[in-house]
């Protein structure tokens, strides 16, 4: 028996105005992590590049959830 919970994708849901508010949401995430990086240099960077990356795959599901929806 399998006991694996699988992620629901984003772009299963088809409420876009949803979709658009956590976009504006990630996107205002991700322009504090830059600034954050800007401010503190090579070292947060570092430290921040996953959650960057993260950000990035999320932006993209949702874009995706929108435009198929």
């Amino acid at each position: 028996m399998n006991n694996t919970i699988e992620h629901p994708k984003p772009y299963k849901h088809k409420n876009s105005e949803y979709q658009k508010e956590i976009l504006n949401y990630l996107k205002h995430e991700l322009g504090t992590v830059n600034w954050n990086i800007k401010k503190h240099g090579e070292n947060y960077e570092r430290k921040a590049h996953k959650e960057i990356l993260e950000y990035h795959i999320a932006m993209e599901d949702l874009t995706l959830g929108i435009n198929l929806t």
